[in-house]
């Protein structure tokens, strides 16, 4: 009895793993020993046949691409300054614009990919895979297809150029805060003393934070921040002569009003400096708005205070620098911009 249950067992067995089975070897014959015979030496040719293949490891990657597939687009500071009649208005002086970098396209890239990494394992392996979404690869592959798909991003990457990531704040502050933080730190290097007695003013009110944030940029890209509200004035009246009557047509201007700064990172020596461009323009309007009555009405006519700052930074990467300036004439405060560029180095994933 127990011999059969064996039998039947390893049959069930047998069947399970494929294996072929003669007529004259059914449990019905009766020699349960020869049928248990060549039900242990199928399975043993059969594990023999798959001795040595080890079935294929799989790994899960997701890779960040935003930084190829995404351009960064080169920004300019916008302008700000009244028109006058016959004037001509408040600009920078600008340089020449460089080539633009090279960036893909996320199906561009899925593309590149398959092509020259391991191109025939992608067919060939049943699981492997490799879409895009959102700026992000997901792939599942083999270990080796991964680090050459690591080692692939590295290479675009430095042929798109360096990247630098800058925190930036630009606060509001009181006249003691602004000349106590440039009298220690001057136009360059915030040192440590001056960054906590700045904590100390925002704790107490006596800073606040305009605009806080941070970008990623290539080297040598400019970069704009702004905090800013736009003013609109009436300017002039243009003149609709109709039958038998005159239409004043009111002309509007529209004028920002804030700060605007513009900032150009480029690394020097062997990436352990950056040479930091500022361009910086504040403005405010005097209040209240001037106005001027002419035969077809009142216009306004205001005057825009502005503030202009271009200077050249030197920071390490992961060091502050700042640069301020006062807001009006009455020397009741006055702003501040801090930067802190860092590179940043390439992971792959």
């Amino acid at each position: 009895m127990k011999r059969r249950f064996l039998a039947v067992l390893l049959l069930g067995v047998f069947l399970s793993a494929g294996l072929a089975l003669d007529a004259q070897e059914s449990p019905d014959s009766g020699k349960l020993d020869d049928l248990i015979r060549s039900l242990r030496k199928a399975i043993a040719e059969q594990r023999a046949a798959g001795k040595g293949r080890r079935p294929l490891s799989f790994r899960r990657g997701l890779y960040d691409v935003r930084d190829l597939v995404y351009p960064l687009a080169d920004r300019r500071m916008p302008r700000m300054d009244l028109i006058p009649s016959g004037g001509r208005r408040f600009e920078f002086r600008l340089e020449e614009e460089s080539e633009p970098l090279p960036f893909y396209e996320g199906d561009q890239l899925v593309d590149l990919i398959r092509d020259t990494v391991a191109p025939a394992s992608w067919e060939e392996l049943t699981g492997a895979s490799i879409r895009y979404d959102e700026g992000i690869l997901l792939v599942r592959q083999v270990p080796e297809v991964h680090r050459r798909i690591s080692e692939l991003l590295g290479d675009l990457r430095r042929r798109a150029g360096s990247r630098l990531n800058l925190s930036v704040r630009l606060l509001s502050v009181g006249d003691g805060v602004l000349r106590g933080i440039l009298g220690d730190a001057g136009t360059g290097a915030l040192p440590a003393e001056a960054e906590a007695r700045l904590e100390r003013a925002l704790a107490e009110g006596r800073a606040k934070i305009l605009r806080r944030g941070s970008v990623v940029c290539t080297n040598t890209q400019r970069v704009v921040l702004e905090d800013t509200t736009v003013r609109s004035y009436l300017q002039d009246y243009d003149v609709e002569i109709a039958q038998e009557a005159t239409i004043a047509d009111p002309i509007f201007q529209v004028v920002p009003e804030g700060i605007l700064a513009e900032l150009r990172p480029t690394l020097a020596g062997k990436g352990d400096l950056v040479v930091l461009e500022v361009r910086v323009v504040s403005g405010r309007f005097r209040e209240p708005l001037a106005s001027l009555t002419t035969p077809l009405g009142d216009i306004e006519t205001p005057v825009l205070d502005l503030e202009k700052v271009e200077t050249t930074l030197v920071a390490a990467p992961g060091r502050t620098v700042v640069v301020g300036g006062v807001t009006s004439d009455s020397g009741e405060g006055g702003w501040l911009l801090l930067v802190t560029p860092e590179v940043v180095r390439p992971t792959g994933k």
